[in-house]
């Protein structure tokens, strides 16, 4: 008996990670939708003090408010510029009220409370699309001239009509029937990261591929900051730490520096450039001119 039942539950692991592995396939089919959605949101994020806005219920909003929650460590995303509605979420986060999803009147007291604006961005997530709490943040949102961006696991876009763009995948059947935190869940969880990463690489907040403006909170992240710092300008770890304690471990006015910027000058830059680093660098030669043509009358 023992010997049918572990045959049964590897049958069952296996179904598990092909359908993972289908859910990631899904995904993928995503991509033109998510490049859309990305230039959409940076235009209204970029030169203003929009925010992110995540809504959800049940297992899709807890992946949601993963999302908001690892934007700050990740790329300093201003806390006040991050928000995360889950359905029925009680202050100590470890406690859903489940019948809270179909409370429209309490989404819309919600969305009211933040003032939404055409700057901000509202990403729901519903496995379904017509989850009523998402759907109907979805609406108001769209009202208040917020873009809205809907994930969902359902490839009828007529259950998603509430937002502007719908993102959606066509997913195989789930091995447990009826849930929504495993394939959807990893579909889900693919198309918030591409989201999230792509507007902050837009953003300027990743450059060539490494976290430029992380969160350097510790030992652990020092270290990394170092690597960084010396991957993208060549310089060696001795100059590279030196010059991230002049600026309190700040990663890209730390890159500017070695590239030839004063502080002065690097805090100008990237406030001049909304924190985009890439733009930051390529605006470099115009500040050094300056300096360099000051230096040269000095000496003559």
């Amino acid at each position: 008996m023992t010997y049918h039942l572990s045959n049964l539950l590897l049958s069952q692991l296996y179904r598990l990670c092909s359908s993972q592995e289908q859910a990631v396939s899904s995904a993928a089919y995503s991509i033109p939708k998510l490049k859309f959605a990305i230039r959409k949101a940076v235009e209204r994020l970029e030169k203003t003090s929009g925010r992110m806005i995540y809504v959800g219920a049940g297992s899709s909003g807890h992946l949601a408010a993963l999302d908001a929650y690892e934007l700050k460590p990740t790329f300093s995303w201003s806390e006040s510029r991050c928000v995360s509605l889950i359905a029925g979420q009680d202050q100590r986060f470890d406690w859903v009220d489940g019948y809270a999803e179909d409370d429209t009147n309490y989404v819309v007291q919600q969305c009211h409370d933040l003032a939404l604006s055409e700057n901000d961005i509202v990403i729901g997530v519903s496995a379904s699309g017509d989850t009523p709490y998402t759907a109907t943040a979805m609406r108001e949102a769209r009202a208040a001239g917020a873009l809205t961006v809907m994930l969902s696991a359902n490839p009828d876009e007529n259950f998603c009509s509430t937002a502007e763009i719908t993102i959606n995948v066509a997913l195989p059947d789930e091995v447990i029937h009826g849930s929504t935190r495993l394939a959807a869940g990893t579909a889900h969880k693919m198309m918030l990261n591409s989201l999230s990463t792509g507007i902050m690489t837009q953003l300027g907040r990743v450059y060539k591929g490494h976290m430029v403006a992380m969160d350097v909170t510790n030992q652990k992240l020092q270290r990394r900051a170092i690597k960084i710092v010396t991957d993208i300008t060549g310089t060696t770890e001795i100059q590279a730490r030196h010059k991230l304690s002049l600026v309190n471990y700040d990663i890209r006015q730390a890159i500017l520096i070695l590239k030839g910027a004063d502080v002065h000058q690097a805090v100008a830059l990237l406030d001049e450039y909304y924190g985009h680093l890439g733009k930051a660098i390529k605006a470099l030669p115009r500040q050094l001119k300056p300096r360099l043509l000051n230096a040269l009358s000095v000496r003559n």
